[in-house]
């Protein structure tokens, strides 16, 4: 095995164990704060996604 797939999986496991708390410490630090800053541009993307893809159900029925 090499060190590579060692390191993914005491990774995963990380993010896996609930004691570490890992996926909260990766979310809190990376994806929140991203998230916070581009929330009205995700918004508005999702709803200009909604739409067209609800006039692309529109156009082929």
């Amino acid at each position: 095995m090499s060190m590579y797939s060692k390191a993914k999986v005491v990774f995963f496991l990380y993010l896996w164990y609930p004691k570490t708390r890992g996926t909260m410490y990766i979310y809190e630090t990376f994806f929140q704060p991203y998230v916070a800053s581009h929330e009205t541009e995700i918004d508005h993307n999702l709803l200009e996604l909604k739409v067209r893809a609800g006039d692309m159900i529109f156009l082929y029925y």
